[in-house]
């Protein structure tokens, strides 16, 4: 079953729930998001949602790293920037 313009899922799911190997898509990646969700993680098994928690955690782990370093970043450039006034 194809859905072209899948918005929340809804046609996608039920279709998946009943057996039909489903391809949905949307130009709007919120909607998409929503759909891939509804259908890879409702009724999945226990060992399932766990990976995808996992992959979560490193995901989120990776961009707080990240976040911390720009910031960082910017508080060394602006203390170089602020120690090189020229009318101190």
């Amino acid at each position: 079953m194809g859905d072209s313009f899948c918005g929340g899922g809804s046609i996608p799911f039920e279709a998946a729930r009943i057996g039909c190997d489903v391809f949905g898509s949307d130009l709007n990646p919120i909607a998409g998001l929503l759909t891939w969700a509804s259908i890879n993680i409702s009724g999945a098994s226990e060992e399932k949602i766990e990976n995808l928690r996992s992959f979560q955690k490193r995901i989120y782990d990776s961009v707080d790293r990240r976040k911390r370093l720009a910031i960082l970043a910017s508080v060394v450039l602006s203390t170089a920037i602020i120690d090189s006034w020229p009318f101190q």
